[in-house]
């Protein structure tokens, strides 16, 4: 096992450095091409009217639409700000849960990306963006070791969230 972990390491290592190599490569075309090296997020304000924020402000801001929304625009309500709401607790949840468990390594990591990621100004990509973040299946994967029932359970419950999730796709609800 001391060598899995070992090798694990070196790799994440690896894939980080690849990673901000990438983000370094970026900034520096952004200050060649617009002389600023976060001209993205002069885009994504000015466009969109992103910005970076608190991850709690995101939650406070999707209750106060899923309220507003709810009898006007319940697809809306149900199909972005309750599971952007739901994806981030759950996130926030499983990463608690697995506190003992995950490297701390790790866990730092998901806990800054779901920090910056979901800390976005009107966020509706908050599902996919918890996707994209490799400890959740490996704290999942963690939590279900050796409990058959459980796991079970928690696959009954994935295909059910699966099949009313392509339900909404299919009949038009606002998805991202």
């Amino acid at each position: 096992m001391p060598q899995v972990v070992q090798v694990c390491g070196t790799v994440i290592i690896d894939v980080l450095a690849f990673l901000f190599l990438l983000l370094g490569m970026y900034f520096g075309l952004n200050q060649a091409v617009y002389g600023r090296w976060n001209q993205y997020s002069v885009y994504q304000w000015k466009h969109w009217g992103q910005k970076l924020g608190l991850f709690t402000d995101t939650v406070r801001y999707h209750l106060d639409y899923m309220a507003s929304w709810w009898e006007d625009n319940r697809k809306a309500a149900v199909g972005i700000c309750l599971a952007a709401i739901l994806c981030i607790l759950l996130a926030l949840g499983l990463l608690a849960a697995s506190v003992r468990r995950l490297p701390a390594a790790w866990l730092g990591f998901g806990l800054a990306y779901l920090a910056v990621t979901m800390g976005a100004t009107w966020l509706l990509s908050a599902p996919r963006y918890a996707v994209g973040l490799f400890c959740l299946p490996v704290a999942l994967a963690l939590l279900l070791q050796d409990r058959p029932r459980l796991t079970c359970g928690v696959l009954a419950v994935q295909v059910m969230v699966s099949v009313v999730y392509t339900w909404q796709y299919l009949h038009g609800w606002p998805i991202y």
